[in-house]
């Protein structure tokens, strides 16, 4: 399932390769340029926590250079035009794409890792809507398993303030004993955001209902970025207060709450919450907050400089 399938980006990059050799035939040095954005636009979905910044960067670039460029190049630009239309069409989609599979991992209490494919994420979300959440739950119940010695050294590298603390949860999990490293992933996931957002993610606006988190989302200038983050902006399972929940109760027919839920579990209110599955979820929430509030704050320094 999790297997890396030919997708939409695949085309891409044969469109990308078929334009290069058009662009051989009269452009001379120009094509070396736009060869360099092809590999740069195939490494941003490699890892693309990291190049969100970067492809709004490129797009501008290709736009400028196209500009300079027109007059000389208008025989050429006549055949690939189609295919710069279609290349920006893609663009455009990606945003809210992305936004809807990163909500509706949410909604089954899951997060992004940095090291996921977008292809990869696509396949868990078509599960999803097709009714498999199981599926989806073993497989990145499996993914956050293997790569929980990676995550934790991650973790602890780039807060090493809270390294202490970190080290003991994922002990604790490592143990069986869920009940205990939970409560305190879930603490630190709120604590990051504070200290990356200077805002709380599980204490909401009383005006609006949402995340504290949503004044820093909606500030970001990149469409990239907001669509990852976009679970600072929504309510989602982790962070419903009762109505919220009571709401979603009567929404989905089901009898009780069985969604690992912050408050539930620091106010003493769900005794039945400490499994694996649930604290790999809070390793992916941590996991997640802090691989992308990261990229993000380094697009913004870039942005200042």
């Amino acid at each position: 399932m999790t297997d890396e399938r030919s997708l939409p980006q695949d085309a891409k990059n044969a469109d990308l390769a078929a334009l290069g050799k058009t662009l051989q035939l009269g452009m001379g040095e120009i094509l070396s340029s736009y060869t360099k954005i092809a590999q740069q636009y195939r490494a941003t979905f490699a890892n693309w926590s990291a190049g969100a910044h970067q492809v709004d960067a490129w797009l501008k670039s290709i736009s400028v250079q196209f500009s300079m460029a027109a007059k000389a190049m208008a025989p050429v630009l006549a055949q690939i035009q189609p295919v710069i239309y279609k290349l920006a069409s893609e663009f455009e989609k990606l945003p809210p794409r992305i936004k809807q599979a990163v909500l509706t991992l949410g909604e089954v209490g899951w997060y992004l890792d940095e090291d996921m494919s977008i292809p990869v994420i696509w396949d868990l979300e078509k599960l999803l809507r097709d009714g498999n959440r199981g599926e989806v739950d073993d497989a990145l119940e499996r993914y956050f398993g293997d790569r929980l010695t990676e995550i934790e050294e991650r973790l602890c590298s780039s807060l090493p303030k809270r390294g202490k603390i970190l080290v003991a949860a994922f002990a604790a999990h490592r143990r069986g004993e869920f009940e205990l490293s939970i409560p305190v992933l879930l603490a630190q996931a709120d604590g990051v955001c504070v200290d990356f957002t200077g805002q709380f993610f599980f204490v909401k606006e009383r005006s609006k209902k949402r995340p504290r988190t949503a004044q820093y989302a909606e500030k970001l200038g990149s469409a990239f970025s907001a669509s990852i983050l976009s679970p600072l902006l929504t309510p989602l399972p982790i962070n419903e207060n009762e109505p919220e929940r009571n709401s979603r109760l009567a929404r989905t027919g089901a009898q009780t709450w069985s969604e690992l839920n912050r408050h539930l579990v620091l106010h003493g209110e769900s005794v039945d919450y400490g499994t694996r599955q649930n604290s790999l979820k809070a390793v992916s929430l941590l996991n997640y907050l802090v691989s992308f509030l990261t990229a993000v704050g380094d697009e913004t320094h870039l942005e200042d400089v």
